[in-house]
């Protein structure tokens, strides 16, 4: 048991958890949001357990965000600049976002689809648009599989103790 600030009395481990949670990214006020992408490039070579729906839902949004932005960037300096050589910029920064993101997403899929109680080569169904809505819309299962325990954001709320 750990003694807060405020008097009260909280589990260790889920304390640790907390605190972790709510500094990641403190500074540049990320949020949740935020956090699920950093750990998703933290996680980026970890293709077992498991991930929620938050978590490829928050990395998706963050993804086309860095796309949307890259192509209103390119817009606006090619009418104020006209130049040619913006299109290589923003070109190449559009493949440094690709080649950045690949892995991390890959990992992503896998883990999310091990959320669904399915082995990972299942990740390929990304390649089939309408099948992969699944991974965007399915819940997982709520119990431990054979992948892990369930992931955080859609684990059950732990029942309070008689």
């Amino acid at each position: 048991m750990t003694r807060l600030e405020n008097g009260s009395f909280v589990e260790s481990s889920a304390w640790l958890h907390c605190n972790y949670a709510t500094n990641v990214g403190r500074g540049i006020g990320f949020g949740v949001g935020g956090r699920v992408v950093i750990s998703a490039f933290r996680r980026a070579f970890d293709f077992r357990g498991r991930s929620s729906r938050q978590d490829i839902w928050f990395f998706s949004v963050g993804w086309f965000g860095c796309w949307f932005l890259l192509a209103i960037g390119n817009t606006y300096a090619l009418r104020v600049i006209d130049r040619q050589f913006i299109n290589y910029v923003f070109f190449g920064a559009a493949m440094l976002l690709i080649a950045a993101s690949i892995l991390p997403f890959a990992a992503l899929v896998v883990r999310r689809v091990h959320d669904l109680g399915r082995s990972g080569w299942w990740g390929l169904v990304v390649l089939a648009p309408i099948l992969s809505m699944s991974l965007w819309v399915l819940p997982g299962q709520s119990q431990p599989n054979r992948f892990g325990a369930p992931p955080r954001s859609d684990a059950p709320e732990p029942k309070a103790l008689a």
